[in-house]
């Protein structure tokens, strides 16, 4: 019997090291948005959401003497939709440009989570070829207190400068 219980104190021991705290989640509302145009910063505090995507292609081939096939990475591609306070006109402002004369600005955005109280702390990414499929344009909306606006659009590239500080429990 004694054996056993040491056998189910061991586990336990070994369960509650792969469990996360609360105090390790990291809130989304804390952070910083700059978006980098011809090398100019551009401080995006009206930010409302962020949502970077990377998707994985890959393609199936046959292999000789296999009946299934094998799925090999091929690239990846990234897209984005941005969610912001309706209180600057920078995106109208580079969709004029590119509208009038042709030229796309070279653009990247530098995002950082942080939060504080997490043991994460933070997280900075830097996603850089940023283009843009949608640029939602001056809109009328009298029931609404707090205008936002929307921006979706690809990018080339995504560059971890700072990852998260590892917390127990987790990888």
């Amino acid at each position: 019997m004694a054996g056993q219980m040491d056998y189910v104190k061991a586990g336990l021991t070994m369960l509650s090291g792969s469990k996360m705290r609360a105090r390790d989640t990291v809130r989304g509302k804390m952070g910083d948005f700059k978006m980098i145009v011809n090398g100019v910063i551009h401080n995006l505090g009206n930010t409302v959401k962020f949502e970077p995507k990377n998707k994985v292609d890959s393609e199936n081939l046959n292999i000789l003497g296999k009946v299934e096939k094998e799925p090999v990475v091929s690239g990846t591609e990234g897209s984005f939709s941005l969610e912001y306070y309706a209180n600057t006109s920078i995106f109208q402002e580079i969709h004029q440009i590119f509208q009038d004369t042709g030229y796309w600005p070279e653009i990247s955005f530098i995002v950082t989570v942080w939060d504080p109280r997490s043991s994460a702390e933070m997280n900075v990414t830097q996603y850089s070829e940023v283009t843009f499929d949608d640029v939602t344009m001056p809109s009328l909306d009298v029931g609404n207190n707090a205008m936002t606006a929307t921006v979706s659009g690809n990018y080339g590239h995504s560059q971890l400068m700072i990852p998260n500080k590892p917390i127990a429990g987790v990888y």
